[in-house]
């Protein structure tokens, strides 16, 4: 992702909880608060939500899932300009084991779903209503997965 300016770029939401299903409804109560302070389409903040849910979800079930104890997982989303468009970039990271959740193969859509292996929708899922995303390994060793989505017309 490119051409992001301070000026340009607002925090709507940071949080930081215990990676378990027991923090995701402050989490989501945060995320909906955050979406709810944004000039955008109901689709867009339709579409983050879900995008948020999922992700979180994921690191929760298995980031830390050979750790004895959960780890931390942390939230953010921002409102930026990128390349002139504005849009929401939601951050979600993890200090579990270094993996790339947009790395894994898009599942079969054109089996029939008892034939299909189990997971791999969630990514896909992500994929389809975001506009960007990608993966790093930030300099604390956690894994960031960072997805954009426009608020109106996507750049040529």
């Amino acid at each position: 992702m490119k051409a992001r300016t301070a000026e340009a770029s607002a925090c709507l939401l940071k949080l930081r909880v215990p990676a378990c299903m027991q923090a995701m409804e402050r989490l989501m109560a945060g995320v909906d608060a955050a979406l709810g302070r944004v000039e955008a389409p109901a689709s867009v903040r339709h579409d983050m939500r879900l995008v948020a849910e999922e992700a979180c979800a994921n690191v929760i079930r298995h980031a830390y899932s050979q750790a004895p104890r959960p780890g931390d997982l942390s939230v953010a989303l921002h409102r930026d300009m990128l390349e002139g468009v504005p849009a929401l970039r939601l951050v979600v990271c993890d200090h579990g084991r270094p993996f790339d959740p947009l790395g894994a193969c898009a599942p079969a859509l054109d089996l029939p779903a008892e034939e299909r292996p189990i997971g791999g929708l969630g990514i896909h899922l992500i994929r389809s209503l975001t506009d960007r995303q990608r993966h790093t390994r930030d300099r604390a060793g956690r894994n960031c997965l960072e997805l954009v989505k426009w608020l109106h017309e996507a750049p040529e």
